[in-house]
């Protein structure tokens, strides 16, 4: 799928789950949470320019708070390649090698 239609998909969040998970408030208002800090995850990620050690650590915490929320709403399932990558450190660590992930997207990483 391409980025764009992802980006679309993830700025009308709030309205699906609202319509397709409208029989658990509880679980609606968790996912709605962990796509928040998603979002603010990916955001961080495209900063075109050299993260500062204090920017790394910024999004090293962003990194564990999502992960934490997502492998509580999905388990095992949902530990993806790169779902694995953010909870396991390997983007901060590129990030504290290279100071910068934008001018790398549309590699491999690992």
């Amino acid at each position: 799928m391409p980025n764009t239609h992802v980006r679309k998909f993830m700025e009308a969040f709030n309205q699906l789950a609202d319509n397709f998970m409208w029989f658990d408030a509880d679980w609606k208002k968790q996912w709605k949470k962990a796509i928040r800090e998603w979002q603010k995850l990916m955001e961080m990620a495209r900063q075109r320019e050299a993260f500062l050690d204090e920017e790394i650590d910024k999004f090293s915490t962003q990194c564990n708070t999502f992960f934490e929320l997502w492998v509580n709403l999905t388990g095992m399932e949902g530990m993806t390649n790169y779902i694995h990558m953010i909870g396991s450190g390997h983007l901060t660590y590129y990030l504290q090698e290279w100071r910068n992930l934008y001018r790398y997207s549309q590699q491999g990483w690992e």
